[in-house]
């Protein structure tokens, strides 16, 4: 499974490189999450609460990030 999360990974971080949008800022920070990678993580989900201040997905990841650190 760890390959598919590692692939999964290249994926969204290319996707976010060609377009900003919400929803791919989100799976990439879960995949960042997945890989330990928590300040990156944490980047990812402030970008969509940056954009989409109501993004109620964006707020639970990063509460959820917060207690987890």
């Amino acid at each position: 499974m760890l390959g598919v999360q590692d692939k999964a990974l290249e994926w969204y971080e290319k996707a976010c490189s060609a377009k900003d949008i919400p929803s791919f800022q989100m799976n990439k920070g879960t995949a960042l999450l997945y890989h330990g990678r928590f300040d990156e993580a944490r980047e990812s989900f402030q970008g969509v609460v940056k954009r989409l201040p109501n993004n109620a997905n964006a707020h639970w990841c990063l509460s959820r990030l917060d207690k987890a650190m």
